[in-house]
């Protein structure tokens, strides 16, 4: 009866690791994550980034977009997935910028679902304040901006 007991316990676990075995880095384990966890008392949106974030790996950078300052404190990319067979799902992005006392940091865009084809924009906060005659000026010289790494899974059908 004991061993029965703990057989069952364990049930769930051992799907998740069939899951890893079969599905890892790809939308099917996101998707099986997010099942698995569901009436776990977590809210939805954290299982979400959670599996997207355990399921994610680098893939390769075949995304397109452009970048700007969104405010005096933010930095805003518009980011289009040119894969056919990645969902990406982070974005990180070296800034340089000459009132940046540390010269350059990596930020990261994460949290995102781009599937083939789609384009999504995402601000995030920056750790330094550029004055604000500063924001608009991408010569090059002032500020500008480069692809670090891109993470997605793959798409994987049935």
């Amino acid at each position: 009866m004991f061993s029965i007991g703990l057989l069952l316990a364990g049930c769930d676990d051992a799907q998740a690791v069939i899951d890893d075995l079969f599905h890892k880095g790809t939308q099917i384990g996101v998707v099986r994550c997010i099942e698995r966890n569901k009436k776990t008392g977590i809210a939805e949106d954290v299982i979400v980034a959670r599996c997207r974030e355990h399921h994610q790996k680098p893939i390769p950078r075949a995304v397109e977009g452009n970048a700007r300052y969104w405010d005096v404190g933010a930095f805003e990319i518009e980011v289009r997935n040119a894969s056919s067979n990645h969902v990406v799902t982070r974005v990180d992005v070296n800034l340089r910028h000459v009132d940046n006392p540390a010269g350059s940091e990596v930020l990261q865009f994460q949290n995102l679902w781009l599937e083939p084809g789609v384009t999504q924009k995402q601000a995030v906060p920056l750790g330094f304040k550029p004055q604000a005659d500063r924001l608009s000026h991408d010569d090059g010289k002032t500020w500008d901006w480069e692809l670090r790494e891109v993470y997605g899974v793959d798409i994987a059908l049935r």
